[in-house]
């Protein structure tokens, strides 16, 4: 659990980011906000799944095997 949770938090982070400002523009009635907060929210979510990506690639193993070993 604990070699997967560095990359997982960022993972999660990026999913759930746009998910939020979806619900929060659709409780709101602001659909014509809909649009730029999808953009926004996936500006923002596409670099972080970016990172988590290098981090499960380079970083995971190593914490994986420092924590077998």
């Amino acid at each position: 659990l604990v070699g997967l949770l560095p990359h997982a938090v960022l993972e999660l982070t990026a999913l759930f980011l746009p998910l939020a400002a979806w619900t929060i523009a659709s409780r709101k009635g602001s659909w014509h906000e809909l649009l730029a907060a999808t953009f926004v929210t996936t500006a923002i979510a596409v670099p972080v799944l970016l990172v988590a990506g290098l981090i499960e690639l380079y970083v995971s193993p190593e914490l994986t095997r420092a924590l077998i070993f």
